[in-house]
């Protein structure tokens, strides 16, 4: 009965200043945790996938995968170079995102390439790095890559181009520039913004038309005025091209030089080496479903192939 009536004579006014000191308290810890002003920034999860792993699900959210560890490129510090001219994986995309056929591929699919492309060594370059290696004598480092996309579509700017400049990997647009700002593909001022941060563009013509099918003179259209309309627009010097649908000629072959073009890329699979024509450069096309690790044993069964025999 003691007891009992000893915890009753607690004093009001101590319970409700306890209660006060734990309010303030819990209010001070949010402060802490999120002042005001201070944006919250949502977790978002590594994009680092393990080379033993599938391709990361496409139900996932594709800005999920828009950070990552950089790669390197041919201009850093600390990169071994070959003594001589090598064959080199010119890579070829279309849209990165999710769709109906094989020139779809999901953001997560092209981030797991990048991350299994640096996980196994590969240096990005970009075609004037190419042409200068095999035309000047410019080193190569001993594994390099080229990745390449054609078109012009609107999904590279929002899902790839932030890919490649996380992954630290240089990239090349070919835009079809009578497409630019329509529904789908770039605009100009996002050709602007790329080209400014390193990204080269290249021309695939103004309408993308079948050009072993048209006359010298609408060849010559296609391939000059669409040079001049990118240089223009871009404020880059564009010197390389891409057939569309890889369809060309003899004819179209000297055409394009007379454009001013210094090299072009194909859709004829395999690797650049040094002993092609600079404007029929091999190219391996990447369609969806194909894992990082995949693509990197694709990339090197070419490279041994292509190795002089001892």
């Amino acid at each position: 009965m003691e007891e009992t009536r000893s915890k009753r004579k607690v004093p009001l006014w101590l319970i409700a200043a306890a209660s006060v000191v734990m309010l303030l308290g819990g209010s001070l810890l949010l402060v802490g945790w999120h002042r005001p002003g201070t944006p919250v920034r949502p977790a978002v999860p590594s994009p680092t996938v393990a080379l033993s792993q599938p391709v990361a699900p496409a139900h996932h959210p594709e800005r999920d995968y828009l950070s990552g560890k950089r790669g390197a490129t041919a201009t850093s510090k600390n990169i071994v170079y070959s003594s001589k001219p090598i064959p080199v994986a010119v890579l070829m995309y279309h849209e990165i995102r999710k769709g109906p056929n094989s020139l779809y591929l999901p953001a997560p699919e092209l981030a797991d390439h990048l991350e299994a492309l640096r996980q196994a060594g590969y240096v990005g370059i970009t075609p004037e790095q190419l042409y200068q290696a095999y035309s000047g004598g410019a080193k190569l480092p001993l594994h390099p890559v080229v990745l390449t996309f054609d078109d012009g579509y609107a999904s590279f700017y929002t899902n790839a181009f932030p890919l490649l400049q996380r992954y630290g990997y240089p990239g090349t647009l070919f835009v079809i520039t009578g497409n630019v700002g329509k529904p789908e593909y770039v605009t100009w001022d996002q050709v602007r913004e790329m080209a400014a941060a390193g990204i080269e563009m290249g021309g695939h013509t103004v309408n993308h038309p079948d050009l072993s099918k048209l006359d010298s003179n609408r060849q010559a259209f296609e391939l000059t005025e669409s040079r001049r309309v990118l240089a223009e627009q871009s404020g880059r010097p564009v010197r390389f091209f891409a057939y569309p649908s890889g369809r060309y000629t003899d004819r179209t072959l000297a055409l394009t030089k007379q454009a001013g073009y210094v090299g072009a890329v194909t859709t004829l699979p395999g690797l650049a080496e040094p002993g092609q024509d600079v404007l029929q450069w091999h190219r391996i096309r990447v369609n969806p479903g194909i894992s990082g690790t995949a693509l990197v044993v694709r990339i090197r069964s070419l490279e041994t192939a292509a190795a002089p025999s001892h």
